[in-house]
């Protein structure tokens, strides 16, 4: 059997980079069609109905404390850009993830081989917000009544916190900053309380004693204030009670007009772990070069790449197009079949694709958020398991 090519990176908005490479095989290429349809030309205008200020139904259904799950919608930060082009969206996506997949390889090469004492290997959790991050959002309600808030979803950091009233340092968010004066369900919390322990960077006000959080990305965004318990409401239906999270009154960063940020990282503090006696702890978010410029001889390759894709195609004029299958493939025989969108993507209006991979000098595995799409992505914390489901969103 022939040698594997080398490890490939996949950036994260679009991108999916696996651990072991596929190997070659000699079987027949398998193929499936791509319907070849070019980046629009015209500019975004209308935002999504998470990404206006109305409200009017996002927790319609946001008042049933016996949910038997929690669910909620979520958008692409790309429907806060006004005026721009599908073009423009995709060059400040490859962008962000140049700059993450860099900080993500020399944190994975930093951390790579340290041990724990008592056995345990030590491997970096990085939030993806540090990163230049911050994908997706969802709209959330924080209170009682419920305050709207537009929060980033980030799978590599734990703490939930939001910027609340009043105001230290706050940056430009979409709606209302939340006060929790007004708020009949929020509590403080002790600094003796076991929640304030759980921080890694807590403190005291000894005045007040009132427990502090404080939380710095590696971009230098930072956020700090009071540590508390809320009730945040979803528009599946749910009403969750009690959730620690940081109302941070002090707060600077990018966070692209969100509240604040809900972390479904996998430590103490995170929303999933903190639900997990309810709700179960597992949660879910509804993502080669060689071989496949082999496999895809019979397409006409465009000259240079683009950005960070070295491997393109002049698809102008065709309609469908049939395409190499490409599988992800996990220890154990696991196998995920990606669609074709999900790896041959539209970089321009003329009708050039790019298979959506690209080197790295690390070994960091990373699966981007477009070839995600169409999954559903089931993180099992008590199997220690991720799932991927086709056709699930």
């Amino acid at each position: 059997m022939p040698m594997a090519p080398p490890p490939l990176l996949p950036l994260s908005a679009l991108l999916l980079l696996l651990a072991a490479a596929s190997h070659a095989s000699a079987k027949p290429v398998q193929t499936q069609a791509l319907l070849a349809t070019p980046l629009s030309p015209d500019r975004v205008s209308a935002p999504s109905e998470l990404a206006r200020d109305d409200d009017s139904n996002v927790f319609a259904a946001a008042e049933d404390a016996a949910a038997s799950t929690v669910r909620f919608r979520v958008v692409h930060r790309d429907d806060f850009s006004k005026n721009a082009t599908a073009a423009e969206l995709l060059a400040y996506r490859l962008e962000r993830d140049e700059k993450r997949a860099a900080r993500l390889s020399a944190a994975a090469g930093a951390a790579n081989g340290t041990r724990r004492g008592g056995g345990g290997v030590v491997a970096p959790v990085v939030s993806g917000l540090a990163q230049g991050s911050g994908e997706y959002f969802t709209k959330i309600g924080v209170g009682t009544p419920a305050t709207p808030a537009l929060m980033v979803l980030d799978t590599g950091s734990d703490v939930v916190w939001l910027q609340c009233a009043p105001c230290r340092r706050c940056y430009e968010q979409s709606g209302q900053v939340f006060d929790p004066r007004r708020s009949r369900s929020y509590g403080a919390v002790g600094c003796a309380a076991p929640l304030c322990r759980r921080l890694d960077s807590g403190g005291c006000d000894l005045r007040r004693s009132a427990c502090l959080y404080q939380v710095t990305y590696g971009d230098g965004s930072v956020t700090a204030g009071d540590f508390a318990t809320e009730t945040l409401t979803f528009a599946g239906g749910a009403r969750v009670a009690r959730v620690a999270l940081g109302c941070g009154h002090d707060n600077e960063g990018l966070f692209v007009a969100a509240a604040g940020l809900l972390g479904l990282g996998r430590g103490s503090l995170s929303f999933p772990t903190q639900i997990s006696r309810r709700y179960g702890r597992s949660f879910s978010y509804s993502a080669l070069r060689d071989a496949f410029r082999g496999a895809a001889a019979g397409l006409r390759l465009s000259p240079g790449g683009f950005s960070l894709f070295d491997t393109c195609y002049d698809l102008s004029g065709r309609k469908v197009v049939k395409v190499p299958t490409v599988s992800m493939h996990f220890a154990g025989g696991a196998e995920a079949a990606l669609p074709p969108e999900n790896y041959l993507i539209p970089v321009d209006s003329k009708g050039t694709f790019c298979f959506a991979f690209a080197g790295t000098d690390g070994g960091v595995s990373i699966i981007g958020n477009i070839q995600q799409q169409g999954f559903r992505v089931v993180f099992d914390g008590d199997g220690q398991r991720v799932a991927f489901v086709p056709k699930g969103c």
